[in-house]
């Protein structure tokens, strides 16, 4: 046998102390045991002290695998097979369990009774039973596997009468099986789908009538199913990422039966090259994710009123904001233009944006700081770091300088391209502080500013 690593290592299994009033856990899995050139340690509290320091590189492969209760919470890393149950969990005292990596088989009764949330993450399944959900048949709330390989729904679920969230993520399912999806579709109200190998919409979410929240992303699914949400009342958020959308039409008609009840739609990372006409329409939406799409420009009549946060991140596309790019009495919130080509926003662009708090303009094109700036009052956050081209002029603009200093708590970041001061410093009240003072090598007159200003606007014209 391999000279023992950890003290009690490899002859005698490592006690695990619980104090008379504390509840047993369902399973008790303790031992560190080695096995050739591996060692695998269970349900350890705490390292043992080293006995060997193994500079002779017997042992290769450490394991630890352990199942620990935390209040009402089961986690359990690693396992090569369930252990047998030591407690039927009749109280309820144990809610959750979740298993980590680890290879299963589950059988009938290997699971304690009464759960309300089951997770398999990164887990390698052999089987899972019919019966095997049945001892918490009526108690389990949420499913969820993400990263497991395993092909199908299992037939277990049949059994289940109460779950309301299901979750599987990045797997390769191949059986989508139509008597366990129509019992799902009675109780569901948050589905989860994400990188499941769906390649077209699946016509049976339209049975899931209950259902409030849907995520589809990261599927090939290229359009919407006309009557997608038909039968779908109750809609409030609808997570479409990476789906390859990118007809304006198809968006347009299939959410048609939503406008009334959705307030979150994501539907970045396609290629949309205009918002959808259809948002427009909603009258509850409060945020929109367009990020990573080809959006060419905003236009205000496609804004609902009531949005709250517009996501643009990354539209490569985009180059100009213009006077009526947003509505009259737009209630957004927190804007997103980072990563956009974006390199003149006009005048009187922002002046609908009374309650904005947050505004992202980090990775532009931008020449200058925009006059635009001041026509927002409410702003606590405004990111401008990483624009390249951002000229700071000297002598400064007195309408940024006094709107600037309006302000006392606004974080603001941003460099000006001349030299490394920020931004802050460029705005800065005090003569003292402000790089435009004196003979500063970094002042630049507001000639060579306009110069380069509409230099750059002929090229990108």
């Amino acid at each position: 046998m391999t000279s023992a690593v950890w003290i009690l290592v490899c002859s005698v299994s490592v006690a695990v102390l619980l104090s008379p009033a504390a509840a047993v856990c369902p399973y008790n899995v303790t031992s560190c045991t080695c096995t050739g050139r591996s060692l695998v340690c269970r349900n350890l509290d705490g390292l043992p002290t080293l006995v060997s320091d193994n500079k002779d590189g017997n042992i290769t492969d450490l394991t630890f695998i352990s199942c620990t209760c935390t209040g009402r919470s089961l986690v359990c890393r690693n396992l090569d097979g369930l252990p047998t149950l030591v407690s039927d969990n009749k109280d309820g005292n144990i809610t959750d369990l979740t298993f980590i990596s680890g290879k299963l088989n589950i059988s009938s009764n290997s699971l304690p009774t009464n759960l309300q949330n089951l997770t398999f993450s990164d887990v390698s399944i052999t089987s899972i039973s019919p019966d095997a959900f049945n001892s918490s048949a009526t108690t389990l709330k949420s499913f969820s596997m993400s990263k497991v390989k395993y092909p199908e729904l299992p037939d277990a679920l049949l059994q289940v009468t109460s779950l309301t969230q299901i979750n599987l993520s990045d797997m390769n399912i191949t059986n989508w099986k139509p008597q366990i999806l129509q019992t799902l579709g009675k109780t569901l109200r948050s589905v989860v789908f994400q990188n499941v190998s769906l390649t077209s919409w699946p016509e049976w979410l339209q049975d899931f009538t209950l259902v409030n929240s849907v995520d589809l992303s990261r599927n090939n699914l290229e359009a919407i199913s006309v009557d997608a949400f038909s039968k779908v009342k109750n809609l409030t958020s609808l997570y479409l990422r990476s789906t390859d959308f990118y007809n304006e039409t198809n968006v347009n008609i299939a959410l048609h039966e939503v406008i009334n009840t959705l307030q979150i739609l994501d539907i970045s990372t396609n290629g949309f090259a205009f918002i959808p006409e259809v948002i427009s329409t909603m009258t509850k939406l409060a945020k929109l994710n367009l990020s990573d799409n080809l959006i060419q420009e905003i236009s205000g009549n496609r804004i609902p009123l009531q949005l709250r946060e517009l996501d643009l991140y990354r539209n490569i596309n985009l180059q100009l904001i213009k006077d009526n790019s947003f509505p009259n009495s737009s209630s957004l919130e927190v804007l997103n233009l980072g990563a956009t080509r974006i390199y003149n926003i006009s005048y009187l662009a922002f002046e609908p944006l009374e309650h904005l708090r947050e505004l992202y303009l980090n990775f532009t094109d931008l020449f200058g700081i925009p006059l635009a700036l001041t026509k927002l009052n409410n702003l606590q956050v405004l990111k401008m770091e990483g624009i390249h081209s951002l000229v700071c002029p000297c002598p400064r603009d007195d309408r940024l300088v006094k709107w600037y200093q309006s302000y006392k708590t606004l974080q603001l970041t941003g460099n000006c391209i001349h030299d490394k001061f920020t931004i802050q410093r460029y705005l800065a009240n005090s003569t003292t502080q402000s790089p435009c003072s004196g003979n500063s090598r970094a002042a630049v007159n507001v000639s060579f500013y306009l110069f380069v200003t509409l230099l750059m606007s002929i090229f990108l014209l």
